[in-house]
């Protein structure tokens, strides 16, 4: 019997080391997602999604506040979904009983968001394997968790994008602690939102300006013709 029980502990021990879980709440009151001028989010075609920036430092930040087109490319680049479609299962996937969508806010009328992500497998750090890089065996402890959120199915044909995180939005060190509970509320200074706008009961996404239409690149061209002539 004695021989038995060891391999049966690190089997159960095995098993709850991969059914860490991150709940993200709406808070109370629920906080919505506004638009570029305060208009809501809109529910329909807009998007959520949690995930880690590839070996964030603060560096970053002046990338992740880029209001340029090049924003997307470098989001592409570096942020890593979890709970995803096609993300890597070890980071969890979207629970069926409680996805992680957008909602409807029925008090305001407006856009918020909540869900969970299960079965995420969380592994300490050590030599290489440091918070927030990226691991095939799933996320590292210590990795700070950003949301965004974005006005389009995808972000290539977004022109609003929020980037959202917490001093508290970050996976435990302590191996015992398998869960993180996460709340929109938690987003409470200006800081906080690394792209867009905080206020009470609101997080506003930033507009990524368009890049200038043919025309008009036309139009400077000739212009800049007629100035090269006439010198």
């Amino acid at each position: 019997m004695k021989k038995l029980l060891l391999p049966l502990v690190i089997a159960v021990s095995a098993l709850s080391a991969n059914a860490a879980t991150i709940v993200l709440q709406s808070g109370s009151p629920a906080v919505d997602f506004k638009i570029a001028g305060g208009s809501n989010l809109p529910l329909a075609g807009s998007t959520v999604v949690l995930g880690f920036f590839r070996n964030y430092t603060p560096a970053m930040d002046i990338s992740l506040a880029d209001s340029n087109p090049t924003v997307r490319a470098f989001v592409a680049a570096n942020f890593i979904p979890i709970g995803t479609v096609g993300a890597d299962v070890d980071y969890g996937t979207s629970a069926v009983a409680n996805p992680l969508t957008l909602r409807p806010n029925a008090t305001t009328g407006g856009t918020t968001a909540a869900g969970t992500i299960e079965n995420s497998n969380w592994i300490a750090p050590g030599g290489a394997i440091t918070a927030n890089s990226v691991q095939d065996s799933g996320l590292v402890r210590g990795t700070k968790i950003f949301l965004m959120a974005y006005n389009a199915p995808t972000l290539d044909s977004a022109s609003q994008l929020g980037i959202f995180s917490a001093t508290t939005w970050t996976l435990s060190t302590a191996a015992a602690v398998n869960t993180l509970s996460m709340a929109l509320t938690q987003v409470d200074s200006a800081a906080e939102a690394y792209r867009g706008t905080q206020a009470p009961g609101a997080l506003g996404l930033g507009a990524i300006v368009p890049e200038p239409s043919t025309s008009l690149m036309g139009l400077l061209a000739v212009l800049g013709l007629v100035v090269r002539r006439r010198r």
